[in-house]
């Protein structure tokens, strides 16, 4: 089982280029109009023709290699390519593992993600299942950005924007919330400082950060903000910004770069990202490792469809876990 990794998603469209409702959502099962599309039916038609995502430093490239719809259900099988490494690989199986191959920047590597993704047969917040395996694949903007472009390209365009924002287990919401009153939460933002440093140094500004800190019981009106702040990206953004009072006493909207959350733990505290994703996120173990290590060496086309078959029983299972209404 070790190095597989599943981590579920909360996944829901909204309607591209909408000048009000921006954060409305949309049907999965009926998005656009004229007529309206189903989302499964548009990933299943055009995710394996979507061109690859690719890292802006050109080393990693992602593709849909393999789709099977059931019912509510779209089994999807992504290819990451990896290039631009070197390793040196060795037989472990053989007294003194001997060297077999080294890795250069000519040869690409490739990993697997079995994916799963749920969507309610009338709702608009379905369920996104990204496999890691070794930490190599299963990348979220590769993948995301993989299945915006099949929808783009979808005949009529139904017009939707599509979200997946990491779950967090209920239990951790709650612990987090419940100690909020004793937790300090700080907004970051790099500035300028502009002082009397001219007459010292001949510089007016230096590179410094900005930060406005809120300790103790001041912190409970930011617990609702905190909770819609981890489970939407607009709400994520709206929490950066806060209103802070200048020295007439007028208060002006401030945008901040990040919020980090300090938790008390028995040792100290733990400090969370909202920028950077590093809140706790639920995640699965997957008992991939026979099926990956059984593939046949002759017969690589068939390798997709043998990892989803491999692994449909426990994401299916692991939905159930998430999603007790699929």
């Amino acid at each position: 089982m070790a190095g597989h990794r599943v981590t579920p998603y909360e996944f829901f469209a909204t309607q591209k280029w909408a000048r009000k409702d921006k954060d409305k959502r949309l049907l999965l099962g009926a998005m656009g109009e004229d007529p309206p599309a189903d989302l499964l039916a548009v990933l299943e038609a055009g995710l394996t023709s979507a061109p690859s995502s690719r890292s802006s430093d050109g080393s990693r490239s992602t593709s849909c290699v393999h789709v099977a719809r059931s019912g509510d259900l779209l089994e999807m099988v992504f290819a990451c390519d990896i290039s631009g490494e070197r390793e040196t690989i060795f037989d472990g199986s053989q007294e003194g593992r001997p060297h077999v191959f080294t890795k250069g920047e000519v040869h690409i590597s490739r990993v697997f993600s079995v994916c799963l993704l749920w969507r309610p047969p009338a709702g608009t917040d379905g369920v996104l299942l990204l496999h890691s395996p070794w930490g190599r694949g299963g990348s979220k903007i590769h993948i995301l950005n993989l299945m915006q472009r099949a929808v783009n390209a979808a005949s009529p365009d139904p017009k939707a924007k599509l979200h997946a924002f990491p779950t967090v287990p209920q239990a951790v919401m709650e612990r987090l919330l419940r100690q909020a009153k004793a937790s300090r939460i700080t907004y970051l933002r790099g500035t300028g400082v502009t002082s009397e440093f001219a007459k010292a140094s001949g510089k007016q500004t230096a590179r410094a950060e900005m930060a406005l800190v809120v300790k103790g019981s001041d912190t409970i009106p930011f617990r609702d903000a905190l909770t819609s702040a981890l489970t939407a990206e607009q709400n994520k953004q709206k929490f950066f910004t806060v209103s802070v009072r200048d020295a007439d006493g007028n208060y002006q909207d401030e945008q901040f770069e990040d919020v980090e959350i300090a938790i008390p733990t028995g040792s100290g505290h733990t400090t969370y990202s909202v920028r950077n994703d590093t809140m706790p996120k639920m995640g699965f173990t997957l008992g991939l490792n026979s099926t990956y290590f059984g593939l046949p060496d002759d017969d690589r086309d068939s390798w997709p469809r043998l990892l989803a078959d491999g692994a449909r029983t426990e994401l299916r299972r692991i939905l159930r876990d998430v999603a007790p209404d699929s």
